[in-house]
């Protein structure tokens, strides 16, 4: 059972049967109430409940303190509820310890009595614990073991001392102990206190009468279950006693350990028979993880021996035992040890997270190609075994927060221990560093402002001050050398990506994407683009083709890396990932109508050129005439189709003429940093040409002029869908198809996106455009 399953412990029960706990034989309160009605305090607001009343915040009128003022429930059916509750008030008033709240004064509003006591401003000891449980940074550093432990040790002291004055409190837990925000530690709601022994010095007196209080009964049960020792839950009145509340110290104990107490069942009741009954689990088997210390195992199951007489006699021998724990020479030396251990099993946690986080990230990634590569014709046994790795996906997911989470848990304890601790501190700026570069690699900012912030909070000797400026190297090399080179950094506007101001290339630059103009005599000018990420070198050896080597409307796209992919689940594609991509040369425009009439006419039989469904008008003497305009994209053809005319072209101009690949378009389309849109990250419909266009659902010229990629490589998020040279890993007969049409939504203009189609099958929609062999053009 994890620590967020274990159901919170129920609230204190008084059980009846406790009804006659002496109380039958009571006279009426013999304390003389004031008869001021309350008139004294100004009440401000409620604070909270105890077990006989509700608590509020009030003013002193005399004394202009904030006080607690504790009213008794008037709906309360407890039989001599009114002087259980004035008992409480008197014990309390009689207890003077500095971790025991004082009385102030007692009075009536009305018929009903209250009493005043120190407003105590901080938070219970239930509440740290639940933040605890729920890993909450500030709490994991604030208290660890050594902290807890001396919070117990402080709530020892004042249960010894109540001990020592004949009285036991009966209902100690997490949420009757309240922590002061400068080291206080107060024992809370002695409603349920009980008068064991008056063979004490200074006894303490109580309401009840010395026969009542001391007779033997059973039956009686009161307090909390989950913490409650078997003689309370068996209702042996007469069996209680100091040995009773150490029981519920260890219960205390125990949970600090665990993560729980020692009793936890669906209902009271239920908690109840197993605070009787039940069999108590050692804390390491509860917690394995948790590196307990075997002393204070010891310690614990001691405390919570069912026999009373195993226990520890009194509340001061378990305080002594806990300090023995915190300060002795000999448990320093094993503290070290111990936080010398943790530091290993931290390590340990940490390096088994990355080593998980590389395999979550590899198998996410063979899901997603596994997704984007889907066909309708694949069988129902595959479609089963795709969601069964998502869903195995997802338990490997939450085991890494989990080893993220016990690792974080594990370097604070050793910081709590020893704060010098450089390891600790290493351990947590390494954990930190790698959340934040997860983090940017999938474009979260917020996520990257907490981590870069908490990995520099850990960086005693700054190692991250180079990584985290983001700078990177650039090593060029052009062939041949240009007579005039410039970077032009990118940045991302309100609508698309706009350059700044040229500089010289120098070798240290800023990480983030770049367009790098080379100008040499006699060559083409060439546009590189260049993204650099954090800390990285970046090697480009790029080649100019001499100018009248590249056809007109062919651009040269340089070899080198890109980012191609997609990481959202709406677009339908392969997975994000950067690749390398060589030298090619690809058409400024899809091939046009009118470029395919004149394949068609230099043909001798037009029909055999033209899709079945084609719109063209043949004449008699064999020429076609289109019913579009010429400069329109052409479409509806098959695969055959195409290569015909690529065979033609090559016939023309001795150029090897060929579709372009998938990661030839896409690389094209988006240059090397992955862009989502030709012109930048954010969608704009207007800027190409589809459905959701002002002038969208049919075809236009092509040549858009904001859908232009920075190669200046034309309608790519919109005008036509276009075929891609790739195959179908699974199925040859399929090819890719990339970018958006004049029938395509967001979506489909995503240039991350990729579906397939049969090689015979066109589309009212689906064009194409040529692209070279960066060979066929470089000397």
């Amino acid at each position: 059972m994890s620590r967020d399953d274990v159901k919170k412990p129920a609230g204190t029960e008084v059980i009846l049967g406790d009804a006659d706990d002496g109380w039958e034989t009571a006279a009426e309160p013999s304390i003389t109430m004031p008869t001021s009605g309350g008139g004294d305090y100004e009440v401000l607001g409620d604070l909270a409940r105890g077990s006989m009343g509700a608590i509020k915040i009030a003013r002193d009128r005399s004394l202009q303190r904030l006080v607690a003022l504790k009213m008794l429930d008037p709906t309360s059916t407890l039989p001599n509820a009114a002087a259980r509750f004035l008992d409480e008030a008197r014990i309390t008033a009689q207890l003077q310890h500095p971790s025991i709240v004082p009385v102030y004064a007692i009075g009536t509003i009305g018929d009903d009595p209250y009493f005043t006591m120190q407003l105590i401003e901080g938070r219970t000891l239930r509440d740290v614990v639940d933040s605890i449980a729920r890993r909450q940074p500030d709490d994991l550093v604030r208290y660890g073991h050594v902290r807890l432990l001396n919070v117990l040790i402080q709530v020892c002291n004042s249960i010894a001392y109540a001990h020592s004055r004949g009285v036991i409190h009966r209902d100690l837990k997490p949420a009757n102990i309240m922590l002061g925000e400068y080291g206080e530690v107060f024992v809370m709601d002695w409603g349920l206190a009980k008068i064991v022994r008056s063979s004490v010095e200074r006894p303490v007196v109580g309401g009840r009468p010395d026969r009542a209080a001391f007779q033997t009964r059973v039956g009686d049960v009161t307090g909390t279950p989950a913490y409650m020792a078997p003689e309370q839950a068996m209702g042996l009145v007469d069996a209680l006693s100091e040995r009773s509340d150490v029981f519920a110290l260890g219960a205390i104990l125990y949970e600090f350990l665990t993560g729980r107490p020692p009793f936890v069942a669906d209902s009271m009741i239920a908690t109840l028979r197993l605070a009787q009954h039940g069999q108590i689990q050692l804390p390491t088997a509860v917690a394995p993880g948790a590196d307990i210390l075997p002393a204070l195992e010891a310690i614990t199951m001691r405390c919570l021996a069912r026999d009373p007489m195993d226990r520890y006699a009194s509340a001061a021998e378990l305080r002594d035992e806990l300090e023995g724990c915190v300060t002795t020479s000999h448990t320093v030396m094993n503290r070290i040890r111990g936080t010398a251990r943790v530091l290993r099993k931290a390590a340990r946690a940490g390096q088994r997270f990355r080593e998980l986080a590389r395999t979550r990230r590899q198998t996410a990634r063979e899901i997603a190609t596994a997704a984007a590569l889907r066909l309708p014709s694949d069988p129902m046994e595959m479609v089963e075994a795709h969601w069964a790795e998502v869903a195995a996906l997802r338990t490997v997911s939450i085991e890494l927060d989990a080893l993220f989470d016990q690792a974080v848990a594990r370097f604070h304890r050793v910081l709590t221990e020893q704060p010098d601790s450089i390891g600790a501190q290493e351990g947590l700026r390494d954990l930190f560093w790698y959340r934040f570069l997860e983090a940017e690699r999938f474009g979260d900012e917020r996520a990257m402002a907490v981590y870069r912030s908490l990995a520099a909070q850990h960086d005693p000797n700054a190692v991250l001050r180079a990584a985290t400026e983001g700078r990177g190297e650039l090593r060029l090399s052009v062939d041949p050398t240009p007579s005039h080179a410039e970077l032009i950094p990118l940045t991302q506007g309100p609508l698309h990506v706009f350059g700044g101001a040229a500089q010289p290339i120098q070798d240290a630059i800023a990480m983030g994407s770049y367009l790098i103009r080379l100008k040499a005599p006699g060559h083409v000018r060439t546009i590189v683009s260049l993204w650099i990420g954090r800390q990285e070198t970046a090697e480009l050896s790029i080649r100019l083709p001499r100018v009248e080597r590249l056809p007109q409307d062919l651009v040269y796209v340089p070899a080198g890396p890109f980012w191609r992919g997609t990481r959202l689940d709406f677009i339908h594609g392969p997975p994000r990932l950067r690749a390398h991509q060589e030298a090619f040369c690809i058409a400024r425009t899809p091939v046009t109508i009118a470029e395919w009439a004149a394949f068609v006419d230099a043909g001798s039989s037009a029909e055999q050129r033209l899709p079945p469904d084609a719109d063209w008008h043949i004449d008699r003497d064999g020429r076609a005439h289109p019913a579009q305009p010429g400069q329109n994209p052409m479409t509806g053809l098959s695969l055959r189709l195409i290569r015909a005319y690529c065979q033609w072209r090559t016939r023309l101009d001795g150029l090897p003429w060929r579709l372009p690949t998938a990661g030839e378009w896409e690389k094209a389309a988006r240059g090397a940093d992955g862009r989502s849109f030709p012109w930048g990250e954010v969608w704009e419909p207007t800027f190409c040409r589809c459905v959701e266009s002002p002038e969208g659902g049919a075809p236009s010229a092509v040549g858009a002029e904001r859908d232009v990629s920075v190669y200046g490589v034309h309608d790519l998020a919109g005008g036509v869908r276009e075929w891609t040279h790739t195959e179908h890993p699974r199925d040859p007969r399929r090819r890719v198809i990339k970018g958006g049409g004049f029938l395509s939504r967001k979506p489909e203009c995503h240039l991350g996106a990729a579906t397939f189609r049969r090689m015979d099958q066109g589309a009212i929609d689906l064009g194409f455009r040529l692209a070279l062999d960066a060979s066929a053009i470089l000397d």
